[in-house]
């Protein structure tokens, strides 16, 4: 006969003056004659809330004598947890402003017949509460307290002081286990959690860059800021100050527009009650608003390009002498921080000639009616922004213009392809670095095409290459980009300019 014994959750099991990791134990009985009784005692420590229910279940398989098949029968049994021989009663604020200071009060009663010794309890405080103090100080880490004898009917209180700082509606916990030393082992007694809910904070900012938060500037745009700042408080702030830190090194500061006072060199903007008649008072459930614009540069700083080059962003605080109820500080304060991802502008240069070094030329120049003219087209790509994924320069031939099949690249790159059906060429480049054409040697591509005026084209000059895109995503934003580049004509050759007027 075997048995499997599962214990129940949150069971603490102590085998050899040690805490098992198990959960589940097998126990060999051997053979069990007719009538004949067993009993297995499985010491445990169950630790849980009052009026929780624990589980233990037990799986005997066994066969009989004379019978070949093995049987098994399965019993659970449930424990319910309702009383504590050390009754815990640990208070706590229903819900806290952030920032507010607020109190735990644990009081705790030795409610057996007998002393209860060597405890300890141990608190895990929520993320953002900040501890100031408590009565009794703890014996270790703000967080720890021992109590080594607590006779029968004994009690005791335990505040803990602090400030709980979260966002609004998180719900933050506080547990606390108590510890009984146990040989050399510290095993778990009982366990308590409580909840605060966080209210709004008495005072919050937000920043908005053209009337939102997702904006995605490109070089040279104008920048709207606007800073707003609610009083959530129940009294009346005085004396404010707003601070914009503008942070990033692409802010035009010669493009900037507003009445806030500017620090170039600290990169901040500030509002006072002396400049900002609203900033005096603040009433309770107020909203207000301070605006400013700048630009961004035009161009990316030369040399080497960092991250940091390529979004920009502006921190809000707001701030005012006045304390509402429960708060300690010195001033209360608000912050907030907007950061921007500027898109990438990569662009190509197109232009043509009449001869080229390795593909030649040949045809009339200007053009005549009947007569075949080649040409050369040079694309320069460049990018002085974010490197781009999976990007490609496509354009197309005007009905009449002839692919001529002899491409050429820089640096081993992929040539662009024709693509006759729909009259498109293009030139799958993949990656397009940051800095290209700066940091790093700029792409380039040469195709030769050829064109036979008609006599309808006769006095006018001819377009050679469509206006095309250059297509990709934005490697920081994950922006789908699309730049535009112009059309080339056969009038503005670099060798050859304003020949391209068709003659007879």
């Amino acid at each position: 006969m075997r048995l499997t014994f599962y214990y129940p959750t949150g069971a603490t099991i102590v085998r050899d003056n040690k805490i098992a990791q198990f959960t589940t134990e097998d126990i060999k009985i051997g053979d069990l004659l007719a009538g004949e009784k067993k009993q297995i005692d499985l010491p445990v420590y169950l630790v849980g809330d009052q009026g929780e229910v624990k589980k233990a279940k037990v799986l005997m398989v066994y066969v009989p004598a004379n019978v070949r098949s093995s049987f098994q029968k399965e019993v659970t049994q449930a424990t319910t947890v309702s009383k504590f021989n050390l009754a815990l009663n640990l208070s706590v604020p229903a819900s806290v402003t952030s920032g507010q200071t607020m109190s735990y009060v644990l009081d705790y009663r030795n409610e057996s017949e007998a002393e209860l010794t060597n405890l300890q309890l141990q608190f895990s405080y929520p993320t953002g509460f900040a501890f100031t103090n408590a009565i009794p100080p703890s014996a270790r880490g703000n967080s720890l307290w021992r109590l080594d004898k607590l006779a029968p009917g004994e009690s005791g209180k335990i505040i803990i002081n602090g400030r709980l700082l979260g966002k609004e509606r998180d719900s933050k916990a506080i547990s606390l286990v108590v510890q009984q030393t146990v040989g050399d082992l510290l095993v778990d007694y009982e366990k308590i959690s409580a909840n605060t809910a966080v209210a709004g904070a008495p005072l919050v900012t937000s920043v908005l860059l053209n009337g939102g938060t997702d904006f995605r500037p490109k070089l040279g745009d104008d920048l709207d800021y606007q800073i707003l700042f609610t009083n959530n408080s129940r009294v009346d702030l005085l004396g404010l100050t707003v601070v914009a830190r503008l942070n990033g090194t692409m802010f035009d500061f010669s493009r900037y527009n507003g009445d806030g006072l500017v620090d170039q060199a600290k990169q901040t903007i500030t509002w006072s009650a002396a400049s900002t008649p609203l900033l005096n008072r603040l009433a309770a459930g107020q909203q207000g608003a301070v605006n400013f614009r700048i630009a961004l540069k035009r161009a990316f700083p030369s040399g080497s390009l960092g991250t940091k080059d390529f979004s920009i962003g502006v921190t809000s605080q707001v701030d005012t002498p006045t304390l509402p109820p429960g708060f300690s500080a010195s001033r209360l304060t608000a912050t907030n921080e907007l950061v921007t991802r500027i898109a990438t502008l990569p662009t190509l240069d197109p232009s043509a000639n009449r001869s080229d070094p390795n593909f030649g030329g040949g045809g009339p120049l200007p053009p005549k009616v009947g007569e075949r003219t080649y040409y050369t087209v040079h694309w320069v790509l460049t990018n002085g922004g974010n490197a781009l994924n999976a990007a490609r320069l496509v354009a197309n031939l005007p009905t009449g213009v002839n692919w001529e099949n002899k491409v050429r690249t820089s640096n081993g790159l992929v040539a662009p392809i024709w693509r006759s059906a729909a009259r498109q060429i293009i030139w799958d480049v993949g990656a397009i670095p940051a800095g290209l054409g700066s940091t790093q040697a700029k792409y380039e591509a040469w195709f030769q095409i050829s064109i036979i005026p008609t006599s309808t084209q006769s006095g006018q000059r001819l377009k050679l290459v469509e206006a095309g895109q250059i297509e990709g995503n934005d490697s920081l934003s994950q922006q789908a980009i699309v730049v535009r580049f112009d059309a080339i004509d056969n009038d503005h050759l670099l060798d050859y300019p304003n020949q391209g007027t068709v003659g007879e």
